[in-house]
């Protein structure tokens, strides 16, 4: 399955709207539980859709209910930045 960044973000938010970002976080995680990998294309291109797929997929691997494999792709990564963010 192949889902593109702007699909990610809304149905990842859709199944239940809430101001409360503790649900939206476990959504999220299980949104992105369903997947075995999930490919993060041209991540040194900053803009809010990059940036909020990047915290949502660091959030649902630090919660531990999330095993997916996160593959991060850039001509001109800063890998630094990438690794502290990660780390």
């Amino acid at each position: 399955t192949v889902v593109s960044k702007a699909i990610s973000l809304s149905s990842s938010s859709s199944s239940s709207p809430s101001s409360n970002p503790k649900d939206f976080q476990s959504s999220t995680t299980k949104f992105l539980s369903s997947y075995d990998v999930v490919v993060l294309d041209e991540v040194h291109e900053r803009c809010i859709n990059t940036d909020m797929l990047l915290g949502m997929t660091k959030a649902a691997l630090l919660s531990g209910s999330a095993s997916f494999k996160l593959v991060l792709m850039s001509a001109t990564v800063n890998v630094k930045a990438l690794t502290d963010f990660f780390t």
